[in-house]
């Protein structure tokens, strides 16, 4: 879809312009107020001044330009501020919104996959946990479409094969986090599985299992 409002000079003062005459004529129509209609009419005639300036090569200068890219600026984010009220009005209909000269309104909401990878694990002797994209280990956030991890855990004997062979001690919402470690467990084995999951509280893939020598 184009940005909403224009990025470039022109386009944007093109926009500006139109967005400004709708509004002024009937801005309750659109769920705006006559002060919206106000705000945006007055951007936009500071911003198309400003450009007739820059366009006049006697007084397009370093002050002109940089005034030009204030006004930009303002601009752009008072048309934002307002274009958020229209899309919230419940009554905006699609003609209005072309009207508008804004994009359609995304009526499907598309659903984010399940994980497609499986997370780097680090487990301590304590029980705390770090998590992360093996693709950027420096990165501190959740990867793009991951809301938290499952945390399989198994105390002593063979390393896990899967998730299932232990059981779910924890679902993180955060990179680091501390696992519940039951009383006598100190000198055995911690074992631990993670797999990210998505909105849907689908799972990714599991990771390969870590384990550890308590000592809480």
């Amino acid at each position: 879809m184009a940005q909403v409002p224009p990025q470039g000079d022109q386009p944007l003062n093109v926009w500006l312009e139109n967005f400004a005459a709708k509004l002024t004529a009937t801005p309750t129509a659109f769920g705006a107020t006559a002060a919206d209609a106000t705000l945006i009419s007055a951007a936009a005639t500071d911003f198309a001044a400003r450009m007739v300036l820059i366009d006049n090569p006697a007084t397009r200068n370093k002050i002109t330009v940089a005034n030009k890219n204030v006004a930009k600026k303002s601009a752009t984010a008072k048309a934002r501020q307002v274009l958020k009220v229209i899309s919230a009005f419940p009554a905006l209909t699609p003609g209005q919104r072309e009207d508008l000269r804004m994009n359609p309104k995304d009526s499907t909401k598309t659903p984010i996959p399940a994980p497609s990878f499986k997370p780097a694990v680090s487990i301590a002797a304590d029980g705390s946990i770090r998590l992360w994209d093996p693709l950027f280990p420096e990165r501190r956030s959740r990867p793009s479409g991951v809301n938290g991890a499952a945390i399989s855990m198994k105390i002593d004997g063979p390393a896990p094969i899967s998730p299932a062979d232990g059981h779910l001690a924890a679902l993180l919402t955060r990179s680091r986090g501390q696992l519940p470690l039951p009383a006598g467990s100190n000198g055995k084995v911690l074992w631990v599985i993670a797999q990210w999951y998505n909105e849907r509280g689908e799972l990714g893939p599991a990771s390969d299992p870590v384990g550890v020598t308590i000592a809480a």
